[in-house]
């Protein structure tokens, strides 16, 4: 009789015990209660008072009857409450939904009325949009650092024995991440405990984060829960740094290169393979492309409320993410578009990626995007939009310029032709908008912005 088929061999409820990221706290708690480990705006935070917050927001979203299955949504910036919200939202069993503070009332409604979530909590910098959406959708709205938002940094609050008594199995929802919506209506990213706490793991064991580890929260914590690291830094016994905001700083053109050549996987990730045609690998040859395909414990569990596309996704045993990248020769992977994102002129593959880092190499130019303007003779050119450096400002001939950078990247022999260059437009700098050679005019103006009184509390 094999060993596995022994009855007495069977998991039991003493050596088999569900994983979730909520054990790091709760082991900090137990073990390190007075080491630091937040620090915001000049004030902090001993893992004893971190603790406090969580049980404060905890006992709050009881009392707006939030339960097991609940969707609890987050409109904040890197701040404790933010951090918070990670323990407290799935240790009531209940799903957190961190939604980007970028995104206008539109998308938010859009966000709250497809997740059914039950309320919004944001803060004085999201007030106005996360007002406007809860409004929009009927959802209850509170906003921290107001009379009426409730106080999470004070107050009396206890948590309890089991941070884990709500979680019933390691394959529950704990997080609930949108897409950011560039090509349509954002999907809902559905992520599980257990996936959660193994990457967790692996971001604490790639880059070797210890008890004296000091994490600066520069990546938004509502991008896919800063990528599990507000459960890493935890687990380690780091420290929390948070940023309100934070200015990116890019590094020189060398070092740049390197970073995005560092594409390999984590000690608790599996498979990750970049294939052509959905089967066969790609050479190491740094040229070759193909779409980045993975396999493993730390993926979604699917998209929310979509089924056919979640299927789709996994088609195949694997994870295909859509991301177009080649191998090198020493293993590394280096992500080169997105495969939506690839313009088709003529028959000939542009990418965006290298378009834009061509427009960024120009002096004069702050930000620039490119996207796929239709054309009735090739079918798509590619249209770039380009923001200038304060006290620049590009004249014709400069936009020219611009437009040979980007568009000599079309892999044929010579310059390109007229038909070729597809548009430019430029703003900012000194002239405001500038306009643009080919250009049809200056981009569209922003969306009004709707803000009617709401009725909601905060």
């Amino acid at each position: 009789m094999a060993m596995r088929s022994d009855p007495h061999l069977a998991p039991r409820a003493a050596n088999r015990r569900r994983l979730s990221p909520l054990d790091f706290p709760d082991r900090a708690l137990s073990v390190q209660p007075d080491r630091l480990a937040v620090v915001w705006q000049g004030r902090h935070w001993t893992y004893a008072d971190f603790g406090g917050i969580v049980a404060r927001l905890a006992a709050f979203l009881t009392t707006q009857g939030v339960g097991p299955g609940d969707v609890v949504s987050v409109m904040l910036p890197n701040r404790p409450e933010m951090l918070a919200a990670h323990d407290a939202v799935p240790m009531l069993g209940a799903v957190l939904n961190t939604v980007n503070t970028r995104l206008d009332a539109d998308m938010v409604g859009y966000i709250l009325t497809h997740s059914v979530s039950r309320l919004i909590l944001g803060d004085l910098a999201t007030a106005e949009a996360a007002r406007a959406a809860a409004l929009a959708a009927g959802v209850p709205v509170f906003i921290l650092d107001t009379a009426h938002g409730p106080d999470l940094l004070h107050g009396v609050a206890t948590l309890p024995d089991d941070l884990m008594g709500r979680v019933t199995d390691e394959w529950q929802a704990i997080a609930l991440n949108y897409t950011c919506g560039t090509t349509g209506r954002p999907k809902g990213v559905v992520y599980h405990h257990r996936g959660a706490c193994l990457n967790a793991l692996g971001n604490v064991l790639t880059p070797g984060l210890t008890g004296q580890s000091v994490y600066l929260w520069v990546l938004p914590m509502f991008h896919c829960s800063g990528w599990c690291h507000t459960w890493a830094v935890t687990a380690a016994g780091g420290l929390h740094v948070c940023l309100d905001t934070a200015s990116a700083t890019l590094p020189g053109e060398a070092k740049a290169q390197l970073l995005s050549r560092r594409g390999s996987r984590h000690a608790t990730a599996s498979d990750v393979a970049v294939l052509i045609a959905d089967s066969e690998p790609v050479p190491l040859d740094g040229t070759s492309p193909g779409e980045i395909s993975l396999r493993g414990n730390t993926l979604m569990a699917g998209y929310y409320r979509d089924a056919p596309v979640t299927e789709a996704a996994f088609a195949g045993g694997v994870y295909h993410t859509g991301d177009i990248a080649v191998r090198h020769p020493n293993g590394e992977t280096e992500i080169r578009d997105r495969s939506k994102d690839v313009i088709i002129s003529g028959g000939e593959n542009i990418s965006s990626l290298e378009v834009e880092h061509a427009l960024h190499c120009h002096p004069a130019a702050l930000l620039a995007a490119r996207v796929a303007a239709p054309d009735a003779k090739r079918g798509e050119v590619p249209c770039a939009f380009v923001e200038l450096k304060p006290g620049q400002n590009v004249k014709p001939d400069g936009l020219r310029d611009l437009e040979r950078i980007a568009f000599n990247l079309i892999k044929i022999e010579g310059n390109p032709r007229q038909d070729q260059l597809g548009n430019v437009a430029c703003w900012g700098g000194d002239a405001g908008y500038q306009g643009g050679a080919n250009t049809q005019g200056p981009p569209p103006p922003p969306r009004e912005k709707h803000t009617p009184p709401p009725k909601v509390v905060g």
